[in-house]
């Protein structure tokens, strides 16, 4: 009897390991597409931003085209600027989006946290805004590591007088 009783609690330890590896598992995917969601806010922000500064410095321009009254450049600058807005309210919309995702992702993560808490208190489980620290470092160092590899300013220019003459008449210049 006490066999079968051991082996009922080995099996139930099993079940509870592998259902705190599941939550793991669900949890790395609930913050990977969350740090997804966040990184698409972020780019919103950044492009939010870049429209704000671009429709303010085309109004200026539009202002001194309208005073010396060049229609053609007002035109212009006035399709500019609507496609400047039609920009901003598609960034607006994907900013949205973004966020209330995060949303519904952030509760189903604290979730997660609750259930592995209740089954591995012991378990230590890093934050999102770390795990979003990390990616952003990562992805930073990458462009890094990018752009020292397509640095081209360290490649010296090929000019005619740069080239050796080859000898037609040895064999090796025959080769070449």
């Amino acid at each position: 009897m006490s066999d079968a009783l051991k082996r009922k609690q080995l099996w139930m330890k099993k079940l509870e390991d592998l259902k705190v590896e599941g939550l793991l598992a669900l949890r790395d995917v609930v913050l990977a597409t969350s740090i997804e969601h966040m990184a698409g806010v972020d780019d919103c922000k950044m492009n939010l931003d870049q429209i704000k500064t671009s429709v303010q410095e085309k109004e200026a321009e539009k202002k001194k085209a309208v005073q010396t009254g060049f229609a053609r450049k007002v035109n212009d600058l006035t399709r500019d600027l609507d496609n400047c807005h039609q920009d901003r309210l598609m960034y607006e919309m994907k900013r949205d989006m973004h966020s209330s995702e995060l949303e519904t992702l952030t509760t189903k993560l604290k979730s997660i946290d609750s259930d592995v808490a209740t089954l591995r208190p012991q378990l230590e489980l890093d934050s999102l805004k770390e795990r979003y620290t990390r990616f952003k470092q990562a992805k930073d160092q990458a462009f890094e590591k990018l752009n020292g590899v397509l640095d081209y300013s360290s490649v010296s220019a090929c000019r005619k007088d740069d080239v050796t003459p080859v000898n037609a008449d040895t064999p090796e210049g025959m080769l070449k």
